[in-house]
């Protein structure tokens, strides 16, 4: 892996952390006790990364699903995704980061098997990558777990386009476990 992949991916990862940690402020004790940094779930993996700095005395370690898609050949990040739980929410919410370089205005797009696709706006680009946020509320949420891959489409130009295809093997017992 090269070094600007490693850096790629760690800064992702640490983005991705930063903002399920403002997000994900706390999980209940039961969701902390139900999974373990690095159980997984087929295809997905559950990351806990520990409270941040400042945090209150007894925070939990803020746990998340994560996938990496990578390029046909295996050596270029086309996209992460990390799936986590609001407090006292029902429904999970999904963090995903692109490369830099992407077409903005074409926003990404979303297709669940061979179903309706859905365009969604990218939110924000920092040094190390695009983010994207998405509620996961109940028809989402319920295409996601009876789905079997969902397909993030992302422009380079107006013409070049970029499917990554997330597998949806796991996600259900997965975001089931972390609740």
């Amino acid at each position: 892996m090269s070094i600007c992949m490693n850096t790629f991916i760690s800064s992702v990862r640490a983005a991705a952390v930063a903002l399920l940690g403002l997000v994900l402020v706390t999980l209940t004790p039961a969701a902390g006790a139900a999974v373990t940094d690095g159980q997984r779930f087929q295809d997905w993996t559950v990351r806990c990364d520990k409270p941040a700095e400042g945090a209150p005395e007894g925070a939990i370690p803020i746990c998340y699903l994560h996938q990496q898609v990578k390029g046909q050949q295996g050596d270029q990040p086309l996209m992460f995704i990390m799936i986590g739980y609001l407090p006292n929410k029902s429904e999970p919410v999904a963090i995903l980061s692109f490369p830099l370089g992407i077409f903005l205005p074409t926003g990404i797009t979303l297709q669940i098997d061979d179903g309706k696709p859905a365009r969604f706006p990218i939110e924000r680009c920092f040094p190390n990558g695009c983010r994207a946020g998405l509620e996961l509320a109940d028809e989402l949420l319920n295409a996601f777990k009876s789905g079997t891959g969902a397909s993030f489409t992302y422009h380079y130009d107006s013409e070049q386009k970029v499917t990554a295809r997330v597998s949806l093997s796991g996600f259900t017992a997965g975001v089931g476990a972390l609740k």
